[in-house]
């Protein structure tokens, strides 16, 4: 819905005092980055091929991030709040060496949810359901036994104060496919 009429369209706060925007009689209280965050003029993807990435609401929630680095991404995610804000994150290259992490920012914080795995060995697709248990905080992907590989889909909604929920698909094979599930953050 656009503007039609310029007089709909108000600055406030003329006299000095803190401004905001009015739009056809209403404060709009939106802050900075929450106006960001719905600008869709800008990517809905964001590529990755840092070894590192540090997680933010403001330029990754609503947003799929593709992991593209053959030695692995370690993602950390940010402080886990009950914002609501959903990660979603894609392997666009699986990892040769090392592996993609995606991790709480504190031990305090953890992961509940599953993944369902499919194994793609010669043997046949077998499924596989690997559920986080209590105290998970990391999930690591290595490629193989742990899933990893292009197109595994993975994402994270932060839906309560110091957890997040986990819901997504990893393709794995080796024949000793392992959860990526584990409590690794120190």
């Amino acid at each position: 819905m656009g503007v039609t009429n310029v007089s709909e369209l108000d600055v406030v706060g003329h006299d000095g005092s803190a401004a905001g925007l009015k739009l056809a009689g209403t404060i709009i209280t939106a802050s900075a980055a929450e106006i960001n965050a719905l600008d869709v003029s800008s990517s809905n993807v964001v590529d990755c091929t840092a070894a590192t990435l540090t997680v933010t609401a403001a330029l990754h929630a609503g947003k799929i991030v593709t992991l593209n680095r053959a030695a692995g991404v370690t993602v950390t995610l940010p402080a886990a709040t009950a914002t609501g804000n959903i990660y979603r994150f894609v392997i666009g290259t699986a990892a040769s060496s090392n592996a993609n992490i995606i991790e709480t920012s504190a031990t305090s914080e953890h992961m509940t949810g599953s993944l369902r795995g499919v194994d793609d060995d010669a043997e046949g697709a077998t499924g596989y359901q690997w559920n986080s248990e209590t105290s998970d905080d990391t999930i690591t992907m290595d490629g193989t036994a742990t899933g990893g590989k292009v197109g595994d889909t993975i994402t994270i909604i932060d839906y309560e104060a110091t957890n997040f929920t986990v819901d997504g698909h990893i393709t794995q094979s080796g024949a000793s496919e392992a959860t990526p599930f584990s409590a690794a953050v120190s």
